[in-house]
């Protein structure tokens, strides 16, 4: 018999014999189809402080999870996504300081001296305000 993940305080059994795999709850509803062994998650352990313990237990408490995996995946998920936008826009202003940099050296740029500097920044917001 294997122990795999189940809800707390609950096993899942599983009978192996050499022609077939037999799946056997313990417990009145499987959350997951499982198909085979491949498609089970790997357990991994994470250490967090007091305070996300009680917000990630707080959101499956009052149901907006259903556990303490979806949490983490969820907030995983939206770092990833996150470090993807920030990737993107850090890409973004690398090529634009690139193309900047070009147009510096081949002389494509307006000399601004302080004294006309005020009316310089009106006339690019009046551009961009239209």
């Amino acid at each position: 018999m294997i122990n795999l993940l189940a809800p707390k305080g609950r096993h899942l059994a599983i009978t192996y014999t050499p022609k077939k795999m037999i799946w056997q709850a313990l417990w009145h509803i499987m959350p997951l189809a499982i198909c085979g062994l491949e498609h089970l998650m790997a357990t991994r352990n994470v250490v967090l402080p007091d305070p996300m313990e009680q917000d990630i237990n707080e959101l499956v408490e009052t149901g907006r999870y259903q556990n303490r995996s979806e949490v983490i995946r969820a907030g995983l998920r939206l770092l990833l996504q996150q470090e993807a936008q920030n990737s993107a826009k850090l890409e973004a202003l690398r090529n634009a300081t690139s193309s900047s940099l070009i147009q510096l050296e081949r002389g494509e740029y307006d000399e601004i001296t302080s004294d006309d500097l005020a009316q310089y920044l009106d006339e690019l917001g009046n551009q961009a305000s239209h």
